[in-house]
């Protein structure tokens, strides 16, 4: 079973008032930014705005600067774990999974354009590193789209 993201405006409202609520404020385009950023996944969005709202002052309200500044640091915060994960990783995987992070959504990991692109060594080696990363719940597959699910992971290796 799949839960389809809350609606912009009713985060946009909650995030506002709880802002508000400690004195502070966050321009809607921030919260925007934040719900595309994150595609609607409650989770990183809570995490984005907590970080926010410590960070916040009461004379200037968070912008899209804060906001990336609050990613850069939850990132940042996951640095040796993810770091830990990449050791565990065959070179074909962490080849792909690094693939997958620069590419986006919507590829077709085993094609030709994408296995040349990014150096990776066949179909067949593709496919294999494919189920060993949906094995160990790193990537997921949502009818042929194979992507990270985790965006803070995401985000860390697009810097690698």
């Amino acid at each position: 079973m799949s839960l389809k993201p809350i609606p912009l405006e009713s985060y946009s409202s909650f995030i506002t008032y709880h802002f508000a609520q400690g004195g502070l404020q966050i321009e809607p385009e921030a919260i925007r930014y934040i719900y595309e950023k994150f595609e609607g996944t409650t989770w990183y969005i809570q995490k984005i705005c907590n970080e926010l709202y410590a960070m916040a002052s009461p004379d200037s309200p968070c912008g899209i600067k804060e906001v990336d500044i609050a990613i850069n640091y939850a990132v940042e915060e996951k640095d040796d774990t993810y770091q830990d994960l990449l050791t565990r990783l065959s070179a074909k995987q962490k080849a792909l999974l690094i693939a997958l992070a620069r590419s986006g959504k919507n590829v077709q990991p085993t094609s030709g354009d994408f296995i040349k692109k990014y150096h990776l060594s066949s179909a067949s080696a593709v496919q294999r590193s494919l189920y060993s990363l949906q094995d160990k719940d790193i990537i997921t597959n949502d009818n042929g789209r194979y992507y990270i699910y985790d965006y803070f992971l995401y985000y860390w290796l697009t810097r690698k």
